[in-house]
């Protein structure tokens, strides 16, 4: 058996909080009222590089990471127009980071 990432697990828990049954604050939430969220998380990410231990730039690496999971999620609904999902997100950005370095893939 193949054994789930720990992203793949954080994507399910954003879907079970967002899904009937669960957080109901996670459920209403929108991206215009994740937003400041978004830009807290930022900040305190800037303040653990520049001043934090290796915890602190673990953990708001992580709570950034959740940000970009929540706004995947809610974009699945079709909330900005054609629906994607987090692996969209990556598949995007492995593709937009191979284009910007040809001299190492080619």
């Amino acid at each position: 058996m193949i054994e789930k990432s720990q992203l793949q697990h954080l994507v399910e828990v954003m879907d079970r909080l967002r899904s009937s049954g669960g957080c109901p604050w996670d459920a209403e939430q929108t991206h215009e009222s994740l937003v400041q969220y978004l830009l807290e998380e930022t900040y305190e990410l800037i303040d653990a590089l520049e001043s934090g231990t290796r915890e602190d730039v673990l953990e708001e690496l992580g709570d950034v990471l959740y940000q970009v999971v929540f706004h995947s999620d809610l974009a699945q609904t079709g909330s900005l127009g054609e629906a994607f999902n987090i692996e969209d997100v990556a598949k995007l950005a492995r593709e937009k980071m191979e284009g910007r370095h040809p001299h190492v893939f080619g």
